[in-house]
């Protein structure tokens, strides 16, 4: 197959490592601008990803998340938000790896993947049908994802990347793919007192349970056993126990 990568960054050279190894031709695009589009003879590829930072201007093009999703054996819990991603995806990768080391489940396997880990394709071949994967999920990455993960978390969304995103919408938008194909079997977990993240969670036809949660005994202890400084991080801790609850 021969393949177009527009966006030579990581997840481009990722892209490039990963087909190439599996028998494909593989030719990037760097530096790729949204002009460019009318200067090369993409129709000669046979499939084309596009990096995060190139805008999706052609229905037909994919990416590496959508690869990912489409061929991930695994459940994926995707974290989106404007700040703390990072923070939570770590959280809840550590509460999910003490679990299965407390439970001697070292059969199973917590991959953590997207800006704070691995690119999702470099470990998609390793990926288990038991294990977990907790996918850090920015607009751009989602921007034309055409599915969403079996746990979604949103956390505070605000204005940001307007440099890219067409509009504010726009970027509201992309954040709503993480919940907007969920099922019925799916979970998400949003922030209700951010009004944009309590419309993102709202997307979902899943079960939904939000933070804050409800003082109590338990949950001190737990954020205790956390150590997270600043309120937040406290936010961002609640989510991840949400989502490994």
């Amino acid at each position: 197959m021969n393949i177009a990568v527009l966006g030579g960054g990581v997840e481009g050279k990722a892209l490039k490592k990963y087909f190439t190894s599996h028998g494909h031709h593989v030719q990037i695009f760097d530096n790729f601008k949204d002009e460019d589009v009318k200067n090369f003879q993409l129709s000669d590829f046979d499939q084309v990803f596009r990096s995060p930072s190139v805008r999706p201007l052609d229905k037909s093009w994919t990416s590496m998340t959508q690869y990912f999703f489409e061929h991930c054996k695994a459940k994926i819990i995707g974290v989106t938000g404007t700040k703390g991603k990072g923070t939570t995806c770590s959280i809840i990768t550590s509460i999910l790896r003490s679990i299965m080391q407390q439970f001697e489940w070292s059969s199973r396997t917590v991959w953590l993947v997207g800006n704070i880990g691995i690119p999702s394709i470099e470990a998609l071949d390793h990926i288990a049908e038991d294990d977990i994967v907790v996918f850090e999920m920015s607009s751009f990455q989602l921007w034309d994802l055409e599915q969403s993960p079996h746990i979604a978390v949103v956390l505070r969304v605000e204005q940001d990347h307007l440099d890219r995103h067409y509009s504010l919408e726009d970027y509201h938008q992309a954040k709503a793919n993480i919940t907007k194909h969920q099922t019925s079997e799916d979970y998400c977990i949003y922030y209700r007192n951010n009004q944009t993240s309590a419309m993102i969670g709202n997307l979902s036809v899943g079960k939904k349970l939000t933070y804050p949660i409800p003082e109590s005994d338990q949950l001190t202890e737990l954020l205790d056993c956390l150590s997270i400084p600043g309120a937040h991080n406290r936010e961002n801790a609640e989510a991840a126990i949400l989502a490994v609850a």
